[in-house]
């Protein structure tokens, strides 16, 4: 049996919002129990739905779930609402399945399956997370110590005003035009005919900066593309540059004087290092984990056989090759 294509799309979502598994410290202290027992969880594929939702089955589904998704969920009552909504359309979706006898399709079952064991991977891992990873880390001083060694990733890099007419231009004839109408404009603002600003709003094609007489607001030279950041680098404020070629146009650019950079205070930055560091923390400890994992319960592969793997697979028609479907 095939299944229906809006069916299909369900059982592919469904199965894409399971394959995140990627989480995890710095010391790897314990696995939970379960690590001794055999990966392979099967998906009861018995019918199971819904046909009303209480507030017992709402707790127990909350109770799945991380609690940033929780708390926003609980915010007001039109999220919980819109929670509430979307699993009855779950359940819908899930009683036409098996109405359609889904479930027995070979292909199905074999996602399902798969999926079943993600969630247990998934499940695991967090157990894994609670027994390793310190509560309280990073604490003030591992912020500090951090903030202190690494002033680089804290320091707003240098500055200036920069303004510029763009004239967009891709295919060969486009550009001879479009370089033709940048050199007019440059003579104008050289001879004092014309004001940037004025020029900028009738011809360039950059809208936000456009709409600002050419205005692009403050810049770093990383924020350039290459061909204007290197005329722009060095050159002194007012001066006008171009027309710069680009893959996108010619630019007709000024820059006005430099603002300094500063280092931020640790304040500033204090939210942003503790989710760094609890994320560095976390995927340390996946990264022990899994070679534990390995060393306990070891597969093996031929790492020689890869490239013959990888061309006979090439070869193959894996549609045709998933057989007649039930």
């Amino acid at each position: 049996m095939r299944l229906p294509s809006w069916l299909q799309l369900i059982v592919i979502g469904a199965l894409g919002a399971l394959t995140g598994v990627g989480v995890t410290l710095w010391r790897l202290n314990a696995l939970p129990a379960v690590l001794h027992q055999p990966l392979n969880a099967v998906v009861s594929t018995e019918p199971s739905t819904v046909d009303a939702i209480d507030i017992d089955y709402v707790r127990e589904l909350l109770t799945l779930l991380a609690p940033a998704d929780r708390n926003r969920i609980l915010e007001t009552d039109d999220s919980l609402l819109a929670f509430v909504a979307q699993e009855a359309r779950n359940q819908a979706a899930l009683s036409a399945a098996y109405a359609a006898h889904a479930e027995r399709s070979a292909p199905v079952r074999r996602i399902m399956e798969r999926a079943g064991q993600r969630v247990l991977i998934e499940a695991f891992m967090q157990d894994v997370m609670r027994q390793n990873l310190d509560s309280k880390y990073p604490t003030e001083a591992d912020q500090q110590t951090f903030y202190s060694n690494n002033p680089a990733q804290f320091r707003v890099p240098d500055r200036f005003a920069l303004w510029q007419i763009f004239i967009p231009a891709t295919t060969a004839a486009e550009r001879t035009k479009a370089q033709a109408l940048a050199r007019r404009l440059l003579e104008q603002l050289l001879s004092g005919k014309q004001d940037f600003a004025t020029l900028a709003t009738q011809y360039s094609g950059h809208e936000p900066s456009r709409l600002n007489g050419g205005y692009m607001g403050l810049v770093g030279l990383a924020d350039l593309k290459p061909e204007v950041r290197a005329a722009v680098e060095g050159a002194p404020p007012d001066k006008l540059l171009g027309p710069l070629a680009t893959n996108e146009g010619f630019h007709l650019v000024k820059r006005g004087p430099t603002v300094a950079g500063k280092l931020l205070e640790f304040e500033q930055v204090k939210d942003r290092i503790v989710r760094y560091l609890q994320q560095t923390a976390r995927l340390d400890v996946m990264r022990q984990a899994l070679d534990k994992m390995l060393v306990l319960h070891p597969v093996k592969f031929a790492t020689a056989d890869i490239a013959a793997w990888r061309t006979e697979l090439s070869k193959v028609d894996f549609d045709s090759a998933r057989g007649p479907q039930q």
